[in-house]
């Protein structure tokens, strides 16, 4: 789980892109769903059976 959000927060953290596109929207609102998503499931798992998995 940690090195898929790593991963996907690297990307979205990536080039800059232009205020006010649908790519910045799009951009801003999965670099804020991303971690709370892994936070979840993490929390709904438990820490043990995620580690497990990783």
């Amino acid at each position: 789980m940690d090195a898929l959000t790593d991963f996907l927060m690297d990307v979205l953290n990536g080039p800059s892109l232009q205020p006010g596109t649908e790519e910045y929207r799009t951009n801003a609102a999965l670099r804020t769903l991303v971690p709370g998503f892994a936070g979840a499931l993490t929390y709904q798992f438990g820490d043990e059976i995620v580690a497990e998995a990783q």
